[in-house]
């Protein structure tokens, strides 16, 4: 059975009622943003069905489901993952920045950075062998917007951590994925 971990982080809500003052047009861009649903989360969506459908197959029944803010640092986003500071993604055009430090988050793999923070998590994976966690939801990135893109869609990201004394994850096992 999945286990579903809610992350709250206090400055989102803060950089959300800064946001909200702001009567600019990149601000405005924002404000549309984050009010679009988040269609992992919408009952009868064809999203959430579909997600439902994956995260419900025998091999994700052990999954930790995580839910994380979608404002994160552009150290979470872009940092913590490696991702080279001459990246075309850490550009202006085509990341959402809030500020220097903020943006809309441009991929869920941004919340392995939540997720291996949390120390009932470092236990589990001390006293376990192995952690296992799913991340879906709403992602923002500057598109045009055409038939085949749109600045928000839909990501579902995984991260599978264990000792090699439990189990060595084989290129067949990525594959059956």
């Amino acid at each position: 059975m999945n286990k579903k971990i809610i992350i709250k982080d206090n400055n989102e809500d803060a950089l959300i009622r800064e946001i909200n003052k702001r009567k600019d047009i990149k601000a405005e861009r924002i404000k549309r943003l984050l009010a679009l649903p988040d269609l992992t989360k919408k009952e009868n969506s064809p999203v959430k069905i579909l997600f439902d459908q994956i995260i419900n197959l025998p091999m994700f029944k052990d999954f930790d489901l995580v839910d994380f803010p979608r404002i994160v640092t552009v150290e979470q986003c872009f940092d913590l993952l490696n991702m080279p500071k001459d990246h075309p993604a850490r550009k202006e055009t085509d990341t959402y920045y809030l500020d220097d430090t903020h943006i809309l988050r441009a991929h869920t793999t941004a919340f392995w950075s939540f997720y291996l923070k949390d120390k009932k998590i470092l236990e589990k994976l001390k006293k376990d062998g192995e952690i296992k966690a799913l991340a879906l939801g709403i992602v923002f990135r500057k598109d045009e917007i055409d038939r085949s893109h749109y600045p928000a869609f839909h990501q579902i990201d995984g991260l599978l951590i264990c000792k090699k004394s439990k189990k060595i994850i084989t290129q067949k096992d990525l594959k059956d994925v």
